[in-house]
């Protein structure tokens, strides 16, 4: 028997707060508890940082106590390269954790990568 897929366009972030790295998700999470999809970090600074896009994988689990969430981790790599005077690039690890209602997909979660560590950020369908 197949397993049934759903799909969610999701945005993790403070959206609006200026220079705040935002990450946008377009995931496929499968009853089986496997998530697929692409990543795309952006960033509202001057100048404008690249956004680096990606794709994401990991697990997803119903808590199944009291009020259901559904909790996800992801990760995904990307490639990052130092301007100059700095000269090179390097394979940045992107991590993920996110606690949603598994219907409207709104929660909380945070995101790291290279230096970049955000936590107990909102969580809502893009």
């Amino acid at each position: 028997m197949a397993s049934d897929v759903k799909n969610a366009a999701l945005v993790v972030g403070n959206v609006g707060m200026p220079g705040a790295p935002i990450v946008h998700l377009t995931l496929a999470i499968s009853d089986s508890g496997s998530v697929g999809g692409m990543a795309k970090i952006t960033q509202a600074l001057h100048p404008p940082n690249d956004s680096h896009i990606f794709p994401v994988t990991g697990k997803c689990y119903h808590t199944g106590l009291g009020k259901d969430t559904l909790l996800m981790s992801l990760e995904g790599e990307f490639i990052i390269c130092v301007p100059p005077p700095a000269i090179g690039c390097y394979l940045a690890q992107f991590h993920a954790s996110l606690g949603v209602d598994p219907t409207t997909f709104v929660g909380e979660g945070g995101f790291s990568y290279a230096s970049t560590h955000v936590e107990k950020v909102p969580v809502k369908p893009e």
